[in-house]
């Protein structure tokens, strides 16, 4: 018989859940990385969720598996209490031999390698040396180095520099950085790593490639920082820049600018009447305000039919607190077929119960792209706006989101608006974000603290 959520430690609930209801909670938990689905698999380990544990060690589920890194330790989890442990193993090494598309789920599945190889897993440490180097993704030829290299350190990296150095001789075209070999340095300072490569190369010449590769790439990109000129942030260089057809400005340093110069560029914002250079210029004013008013913005963001400018115009809007501003934001916000792109206009302009009007709009949206947005303008606005009204909004999208950088940021402020729920702070142990798994760690230890 299953248990009920408060048997299994999720909080005062009531009801028993049904398998089917447990399955569904465990599918969106392990997609969006949070801890939930490991307390749920640890206190019904038979519950038949192998496809979403196996589907999730094959693609990576992260918004931005690059930003985020991989899921290893988090799915790693999952698969020591699966009942089907040996089958998801053998899915792990399968998969690492077959994967030659997506990069990421082949960086996933060379760590979740690297962690049973750790183990003693010998066919996992052969698969790691077997794949390597061989059906490599486009732009993506160090794919496994950096689990060769916790599994054998100096002996692994020279076995990386005579594979590459093989690779580069035969193909002209290729080149090499010096990433992998300054990042294991800066590591291992107790080696010197170019003196031991050397070494090795008496015996295995392709090493000797794979340095000189590294040296002509360096020399490259040291010459061609030489003629890169620095841009200097003035009215007459950003003026230039805006006519360009590639508009670089999304600097930080445009909070660098004199109020004379950004008194110019805002008055020469109004007197733009070209759509794309105004796109432009509505760029630079989502970083600072701009200084004639709200008015201006607020009548362009009224007349504009396309999403991009709309949003350019509220983020613009952001900086100032108005009543007009207020009722253009709650009129878009509940009639607008896309909500999203108003939301910066609570910013400024954030009255007690809009968080009623917040949850509507984040249980409305599903995907993933929405969702990213909509944390990043929750977390603004109530970053801003110092009240506890905070806790249903984001914890609605901290059950949709699949993000683990803007979780770990959703995660904190819940905490610092002492609103973090006892069933969240469980979870967060077992996140697949390693951040949040220090900062569940920092909690734990404040606590024992205060009982000591």
């Amino acid at each position: 018989m299953l248990k009920s959520f408060k048997a299994i430690g999720f909080g005062a609930f009531s009801i028993n859940f049904t398998p089917m209801n447990l399955i569904k909670k465990f599918k969106q938990s392990i997609r969006c990385g949070t801890g939930e689905a490991y307390l749920i698999l640890q206190q019904q380990p038979n519950l038949d969720v192998y496809k979403y544990i196996k589907k999730a060690i094959l693609k990576p589920h992260a918004y931005d598996p690059q930003s985020e890194g991989d899921r290893a330790y988090y799915l790693m989890q999952f698969i020591d209490l699966s009942p089907q442990k040996e089958q998801l193993i053998a899915v792990v090494l399968k998969g690492l031999k077959k994967e030659k598309k997506d990069t990421w789920a082949l960086v996933q599945l060379f760590r979740l390698a690297e962690i049973l190889a750790k183990r003693g897993n010998q066919k996992a440490w052969v698969a790691i040396y077997n794949r390597y180097h061989r059906k490599t993704i486009h732009g993506s030829k160090w794919c496994g180095e950096d689990s060769i290299l916790a599994l054998d350190g100096i002996e692994g990296l020279k076995y990386i520099a005579h594979v590459r150095g093989r690779a580069l001789s035969k193909d002209k075209d290729d080149w090499e950085t010096s990433f992998t070999l300054d990042r294991f340095q800066e590591e291992n300072p107790n080696i010197n790593v170019i003196e031991s490569l050397k070494n090795a190369a008496e015996n295995r010449p392709l090493i000797n490639v794979y340095l000189k590769a590294i040296q002509k790439t360096k020399a490259r990109w040291s010459e061609a920082a030489a003629k890169r000129k620095p841009f200097v942030y003035n009215y007459q260089n950003i003026k230039e820049a805006i006519e360009q057809p590639r508009f670089f400005i999304a600097s930080p340093k445009l909070k660098n600018l004199s109020k004379a110069t950004i008194k110019q560029l805002s008055d020469d914002f109004e007197q733009e009447d070209r759509s794309d250079i105004q796109k432009k210029y509505l760029r630079i004013f989502s970083r600072i305000p701009f200084q004639n008013g709200h008015r201006f913005l607020l009548n362009y963001a009224k007349n504009q039919q396309d999403a991009w400018p709309t949003e350019l115009a509220c983020e613009a809007l952001s900086f100032f607190q108005h009543k007009k501003i207020r009722k253009f934001a709650l009129k878009q916000l509940k009639n607008s077929k896309n909500p999203i792109i108003h939301l910066p206009l609570l910013i400024s302009n954030y009255k007690k119960g809009d968080w009623k009007l917040l949850v509507t709009i984040a249980k409305e949206h599903d995907d993933d792209d929405d969702i990213h947005n909509l944390v990043i303008h929750f977390w603004t606005i109530y970053d801003k706006n110092k009240t506890k009204e905070c806790l249903v909004p984001l914890e609605v999208i901290y059950r949709k989101l699949t993000c683990g950088i803007h979780r770990l940021g959703l995660v904190k402020l819940l905490w610092k608006r002492k609103v973090l729920s006892k069933k969240i702070q469980k979870e967060l142990e077992f996140d697949s974000n390693e951040k949040i798994r220090k900062f569940y760690s920092k909690i734990k230890n404040k606590r024992a603290k205060k009982l000591s």
